[in-house]
């Protein structure tokens, strides 16, 4: 029986009641820990988009993410899921903040009215949708925008042709008489950057052999030899060479038989050029942005004046995209073309570039060749 006084059993039971609420607390704090999460779902912004766009359109916007997030993709769903591109779908790890840019495809056999879709960004504890909303019109309106690009040849150029020649001469020098044979050789601005070799060629019939025979390309020596009869071939230096060229075969003195001339008969006298390589016609031209940012097909129109036979495949590019390869026509052109040759969108913009090549031999002189933008109507 317990004395009156013994108070052991309330000790007991409160040093138990405080290990208890210890032992609450701690399993709470564990749970705590183990409950949050060590990182948020990724942020997005904006969190809806919509746009008005023509059958066969297509049109960007730019949404933002932010946080730090790993585990980033990105994915697209629902019924306009195959019209959406991303720039990139796969990010992984995200420490600040990135912009994407999702372009919206629409199919040219797009049923008018609104086609809804979802973009979301996926992290390692969350997700955050994107609602995408394409209002399709029943019909597409245009206007168009005429830029004339003129005459001009495409052509892949190889082999050789000659600046000027001359027949049978002399060239000659002594103290008192002099007489050089001078070539004049013009060459075309669009074989310039082609260029792959030049020379001067003649034929040495008979000589006297009192000294040297000189050849100088635009002023500057590049030849002195004594030679006898055969065949001379002088190459010239190509650094030198400029659209107008002057190369002078003459006689040196005669040295110390100051009573003789130097004379050298000549013949078959030739400035020749090789060249071989691309003649690209490179065209700019520039567009408002109203233009560019509704653009939706481009129509391009020539004339074939000349052209070489076969043709080859003729590449048209724009803005580093081709968007057109093939064996061209060879009497008129009419084609309109809305994407490039791997079926993605055209990128327009205020400062374009479109180029014209042949990457085997041929020759292509076009006329009256114009293209036509379209763009939607706002």
């Amino acid at each position: 029986m317990a004395m009156k006084g013994d108070d052991s059993f309330g000790g007991k039971f409160d040093e138990f009641s405080i290990i208890a609420v210890g032992a609450i607390i701690f399993i709470g704090i564990l749970l705590l820990a183990f409950s949050t999460p060590s990182e948020f779902p990724p942020t997005v912004r904006p969190l809806e988009v919509k746009m008005s766009l023509d059958p066969g359109s297509y049109e960007s916007f730019v949404f933002n993410i932010s946080g730090k997030v790993t585990g980033v993709n990105i994915t697209t769903s629902g019924e306009i899921a195959d019209w959406i591109q991303l720039s990139e779908t796969d990010i992984g790890a995200l420490r600040d903040k990135k912009s994407i840019t999702a372009t919206v495809n629409v199919p040219g056999i797009a049923s008018p009215g609104t086609h809804r879709g979802i973009v979301t960004v996926w992290g390692k504890e969350g997700k955050a949708d994107i609602q995408v909303a394409i209002t399709v019109s029943s019909v597409k309106k245009l206007t168009s925008k005429t830029v004339p690009m003129g005459d001009f040849r495409v052509a892949y150029l190889a082999g050789s042709r000659a600046l000027d020649t001359f027949g049978s001469t002399f060239v000659t020098k002594s103290y008192l008489y002099e007489k050089p044979l001078n070539l004049v050789g013009v060459i075309e601005d669009e074989e310039m950057p082609i260029l792959t070799g030049a020379s001067v060629r003649f034929i040495v019939e008979d000589a006297n052999n009192y000294g040297p025979v000189i050849v100088t390309q635009n002023g500057r020596q590049i030849f002195s030899e004594v030679v006898g009869p055969g065949e001379v071939i002088v190459p010239l230096n190509m650094s030198d060479l400029r659209r107008s060229n002057t190369v002078t075969v003459r006689a040196e003195n005669p040295g110390l038989f100051f009573w003789a001339e130097n004379v050298y008969s000549i013949r078959d006298v030739s400035l020749d050029i090789d060249y071989q390589g691309r003649v690209d016609k490179v065209f700019n031209f520039s567009l408002s942005p109203e233009e560019y940012k509704k653009f939706d097909h481009l129509q391009l129109v020539y004339n074939v004046d000349e052209s070489t036979a076969p043709l080859p495949p003729m590449r048209i590019s724009l803005n580093g995209q081709t968007i057109y390869e093939d064996a061209p026509p060879v009497t008129s052109f009419n084609v309109n073309i809305a994407r490039d040759i791997f079926g993605s969108p055209i990128a327009m913009s205020d400062r374009n570039s479109m180029v014209f090549s042949f990457a085997q031999e041929a020759s292509y002189t076009l006329s009256d060749a114009t293209m036509i933008v379209y763009y939607r109507s706002s």
